[in-house]
Formats: C-alpha cells, structure tokens, sequence
C-alpha cells in the first residue's frame, strides 16, 4: 500500500527504475531512482537477441497511474544517494585527498580537516573502484558494469563506452596512460586494456574463479599496479601477474585461501592467509613463485610499508613501526580505534581507516592523528 501499484503484461517490459532501501531513525523508505530506459535496450538487444522485437520496445509500462508518488520517490531517494554508505576502494588524489565509492552511485572526496564533498556519477548501483586518470579526470566502475568519466572532477559525469553489461567491475587501474578493468562474473575472472581516448576494451586474460567451502573465505578479487606488474587475486587462493610491458600473464598460488591481501612501496606481496583453520601472514619476495612465514605478529593483520625499509602496522590497540624491514617494531603511540586499513598520501602523510568507516591522517608517521 505505502510502495504504489504499478502494470505488468504479457509481452511488454515494467521498468520501475531503481528502488532503493534505507533506515532512517524514523523508519524504513523506500525510494524511487531514474529511469534506465536509456541504456536498458542496448544491454538487452546485444545479449539477448532472441527475445521477440516487441518485448522492449519503448514506451515501458510503468508505475499505475494512480501509484502514490508525492515526495516518496524524488525527494527521498536525493536525499538517500547524497547520504549514501559505503567508503569503498579509498584512492590517493595527487592533491593529497582521498577518493571513495559508495553503495548508491556517489563518489566521494574527502580532503583532511574537511566535510567529505559528495558527488552524484548517474550509477544505480554501487560503485566499487575509482581511479583518478589525470588531476581532472575520474573514473568509476561497479556494479551493473557500467563505467563514468568525470573530465571536471566529478562536476559532470558521462558514460564510458559500453561498459560490461551484467558483470561487475571489481578494480580499475592506471599505468602510463592505459587503463585496467578487473572485471568478475559469479565463477569467472578477466582483465582489459584501453586508453582514455578508446573506450573499446581488448581483453588480456580471463580465468576461472574456484571458492573452496573448506578452506575459502568469500572476498572479492583485487588488483593493485607495483612497478610494471598488475597483481590480482583470484579467489580462493588464486594470484595473476600480468607483465604490463609484454602482456604476458602467469598465474600462482597464495599459501592458503585469501583473507587480507596488499603490497606495499617495497614490492613485497603480503597476505593473510588461511591454510586450515587459522589466518597467518605470509610474505613472497618475488610476486607469488615463493612464500615465507612473516615475523609479525598474527593480529597485526597486513602491515603496510612505504619503501624497502619503512612498514606501519597496528597491534592491539598500538601503532607500531619499522625500520629495518619487519625485522623489529617500536611502538609510536596510540592508534586509530579499531584500525584494520593503513596507507599513505603522496606527499607521506599515512592514513588509517577504523571498522565503522571513519578516516584518520597522521602527518609525523602516527604519532599523532586527526
């Protein structure tokens, strides 16, 4: 009753946009988004050519005439995507900010000491990788397989190219003008290659994603750039290193099921990884051919290095650094609450995100942090 009535009929599609869901203190709305019918044909023309011409022919049914719409729909669901969740793949701007994804189509940027500015890419769903191309130009990706170039920093967003229809995209990266999608499916994994100026994708490899109920924790894959290697995972246990030189891919194994997985500024991979029932670091030298026990400390998680000798870590409750390689830690003070992320600005300054989202910088190595 509260949602609208809207029609349904043999042989015509019912479009009602897309709806979104959010708690509010007082209650439950759900809201109404913009409609799809510019983009929706050509998904389903392309990948399903056999359904009959009439099925998606334009007008879309739609809500019932009678459907209460009022302020339920436009003004509530603005106001949901400008309060949308989610600070997803945290991306350094050489500004010295940090750009987020989130759940409803927002990319946010947040500058340290100030309000995070919100901007609205035109995406329904959410947004899971955000690459700054050059100082001006943003690049986001996510569910659905769409992409949207901001060329203004995100004051106007358009489509790029095609996109992936009905794939997600779990990673975009940038090495020397190309661009990189790591792109998933339910059970596979692929990698493509474009430019800025070329919005068709050439595709460089695609593999089978294998979840072991055993010995598999559910995570999604990740691709991080370390030199002139684009290193991604490949759930459960799987590692893919593309020779961004040559193109040549060579695929090896973590030592157990992925759970926590980075490399840092001294090209060392670390993981937490999970060979029977507990979680232990691991560190490989040489991108995955071989792999050592760590030294830290199990709870420390991932430590996060900025060059060969300089690593940060967080051990119950304390900030901890290195300068010898892991070799031994002092603890430097207090850290962020709940601290599970740590990374590092261009400029130096380290930032650290808490379990509930919150963000924190540190601009003398974690002494201190805001």
């Amino acid at each position: 009753e509260q949602f609208g009535n809207f029609v349904v009929e043999a042989g015509r599609t019912t479009e009602l946009g897309h709806v979104t869901f959010k708690k509010q203190s007082d209650g439950v709305i759900f809201d109404r988004g913009h409609s799809m019918e510019t983009w929706l044909p050509n998904y389903i023309d392309e990948y399903y050519e056999n359904i009959p011409a009439g099925a998606v022919l334009p007008p879309y049914l739609d809500w019932a005439d009678d459907a209460e719409r009022g302020g339920m729909f436009e003004a509530r669901y603005k106001r949901s995507r400008v309060q949308t969740l989610g600070l997803l793949s945290p991306t350094p701007t050489a500004e010295g900010h940090l750009l987020f994804g989130s759940f409803l189509g927002m990319v946010k940027r947040w500058e340290p000491g100030k309000v995070m500015v919100v901007y609205d890419t035109g995406l329904q769903g959410g947004i899971e990788s955000v690459i700054e191309v050059t100082p001006d130009t943003w690049l986001v990706g996510g569910e659905n397989g769409r992409l949207r170039v901001s060329y203004d920093r995100g004051r106007n967003w358009q489509d790029f190219g095609d996109g992936f229809p009905y794939q997600n995209i779990a990673a975009l990266n940038t090495y020397e003008g190309r661009i990189f999608a790591t792109v998933s499916t339910e059970d596979t994994l692929s990698v493509y290659e474009t430019t800025l100026d070329n919005t068709e994708w050439r595709e460089l490899s695609s593999h089978e994603l294998e979840f072991s109920f055993w010995t598999g924790v559910p995570i999604f894959p990740q691709s991080i750039i370390s030199e002139d290697k684009l290193i991604t995972t490949l759930p459960t246990n799987g590692l893919l290193v593309t020779d961004l030189m040559t193109g040549e891919a060579v695929t090896r194994t973590f030592p157990g099921s992925i759970f926590k997985f980075g490399i840092g500024g001294d090209g060392v991979l670390r993981c937490m990884c999970t060979k029977a029932l507990f979680n232990n670091p691991w560190n490989s030298t040489d991108l995955g051919e071989t792999w050592e026990r760590s030294t830290h400390d199990r709870y420390m998680w991932v430590p996060h290095f900025v060059d060969d000798n300089t690593g940060y870590g967080i051990l119950k409750g304390r900030f901890l650094r290195t300068t010898d390689a892991g070799e031994t830690w002092e603890d430097v003070g207090e850290a962020p609450k709940f601290g599970t992320r740590l990374g590092n600005f261009p400029n130096g300054d380290l930032y650290a995100m808490d379990d509930y989202g919150i963000y924190y910088r540190s601009a003398d190595g974690g002494v201190t942090w805001e």
